[in-house]
Order: structure tokens, then C-alpha cells, then sequence
């Protein structure tokens, strides 16, 4: 009951305004988005989300972005002292990527067109890997997973720091949502504070598995094995029956 749960549903989605538990909140519409892949409104979603829990109440100190395929690896006994922790580190990965370094750095006319996967959208995404290749440069190009988990304190400087002309700037980048909060972090002085354990989350990438482009799906036994013998937050992927049959073993 002392955990809160902010939820952010895509605005495509009627929301019906049912009766709730007290510390399950979800945001109101004119906060809500309408959300495209690879695109700027989700940078806009995830701002709002962590605005408005961040102003909902003063008392929260830890704040976890997750999405609905994420578990938490504990029992409902060990939840408080699973989540929270005694330093200020902010658990996010961070790295400066040179394989995903054309998404910063060009113009991309075709982010959140509905052309944008089709064949004359990845032509265009192809040709800007081309030209990056072509047009050397020797900047540092933050990149990292959109899930990360920080304390109240840095959150606050995290959002104070970002101007319209940051967000301007991601505009028509292709994927932000796996470099404005990077890039956010670089700006508010705030990397000698990113964990070496990265975003603290236990996730798999399986080449065999859409050419290594996002986690695996977990299963139960490997989920149980990893909660006994790892410290992670969260993991991810989960399924939703997965998700129930691992809380209910975990709370036997």
C-alpha cells in the first residue's frame, strides 16, 4: 500500500474511469499521448508520466520506469527494501554507441510516419547508417535502454535540466526514447552518478530472436533461478501468465 503505481496508457486506448486502489493512479488524458513507435511521443509520454509522479506526492523517494512486460524479482514481503537503496546512484544504461550514433546525428524525415517500417522508410534509415559511415566524426553519441530507476533528489535535477530546445532537438531523430534521457543525464552533470550495474534489470538478447533487436521472452524457471541468486530490480520480458505463475511460486 506504500508503493505507488503510475500508469500511462496511449491515448489511442478509451481508458474507462472504474474505481481504482488508492496507490494506483493513472494519468489523466489531456497527460496522455498519442504514442508512435520510434518517435518523439515517447519521449513525451515518458516526461509526463514522470512529471506528474513526481509532483503527485512529496514522500516518494524511488522511482522505477517500467513497462507492462517488466517483473518485479521478490516476494510482496520484500518489496520496500527490494526497491529502494542507500546511495544516490541512478541505475540507467549508458554508453556512448557508434552503431547507433546516425539516429542522432541526421535529420529524419520519415520518424512517426506511417511509411516510416515500410520499404521507403527503412530505405531512408539505411541510407543515413550509409552516410554516417561516409561522414566521419569523433563525438560521443549517448545511447542506452529507455528503463531506468533513480531517487527523487536526481530525478528532479534530471527534469529541471531539459529545455524545449532539447526536446526540439530529438523532434525528428529516429528512436529517442533510447538517447533523450541519456543525452539528459550528460547535460545535468548527473554520469558520475550512473551504476556500473547499468539499469540494474535483468534482460537476455538472443541473436536468433529478430536479429538480437529486443530481449527474449523469460520463462518461469529461468525468472526463479534469477531472484534467488541476483540482486535486479526488475526483469524483462515477462508474459502475462509467466508474470502470475512467478508471484504466485514466490509467494507461496
Amino acid at each position: 500500500p506504500n508503493i505507488y503505481f503510475f500508469i500511462n496508457f496511449d491515448i489511442k486506448y478509451n481508458i474507462e474511469n472504474k474505481n481504482h486502489p488508492r496507490n494506483l493512479v493513472i494519468l489523466p488524458s489531456d497527460m496522455r499521448v498519442d504514442v508512435k513507435w520510434g518517435g518523439i511521443s515517447q519521449v513525451y509520454s515518458t516526461l509526463n508520466l514522470l512529471k506528474f509522479a513526481l509532483n503527485y506526492d512529496v514522500n516518494i523517494e524511488y522511482f522505477h520506469f517500467i513497462s507492462g512486460e517488466d517483473i518485479v524479482l521478490t516476494n510482496n514481503n520484500n518489496l520496500d527494501g527490494h526497491l529502494s537503496w542507500d546511495t544516490h546512484e541512478i541505475f540507467m544504461d549508458l554508453s556512448s554507441s557508434r552503431k547507433h550514433q546516425y539516429r542522432v546525428r541526421f535529420y529524419a524525415p520519415h520518424v512517426e510516419k506511417k511509411w516510416q517500417r515500410k520499404i521507403l522508410g527503412k530505405g531512408i534509415t539505411f541510407f543515413l547508417k550509409l552516410l554516417d559511415k561516409i561522414i566521419y566524426t569523433k563525438n560521443d553519441f549517448w545511447f542506452g535502454s529507455n528503463w531506468f530507476s533513480i531517487r527523487r533528489g536526481e530525478l528532479q535535477i534530471l527534469l529541471d535540466n531539459i529545455t524545449k530546445c532539447d526536446i526540439d532537438f530529438f523532434k525528428k531523430k529516429l528512436n529517442p526514447d533510447e538517447h533523450f534521457f541519456q543525452y539528459a543525464i550528460i547535460k545535468s552533470e548527473l554520469k558520475s552518478k550512473v551504476s556500473l550495474n547499468g539499469n540494474n534489470r535483468y534482460i537476455v538478447f538472443d541473436i536468433n530472436y529478430n536479429n538480437g533487436n529486443n530481449p527474449i521472452y523469460l520463462n518461469l524457471e529461468d525468472l526463479l533461478v534469477t531472484a534467488n541468486t541476483k540482486n535486479f530490480f526488475f526483469a524483462r520480458k515477462v508474459d502475462k501468465v509467466t508474470q502470475l505463475n512467478f508471484f504466485e511460486k514466490v509467494n507461496e
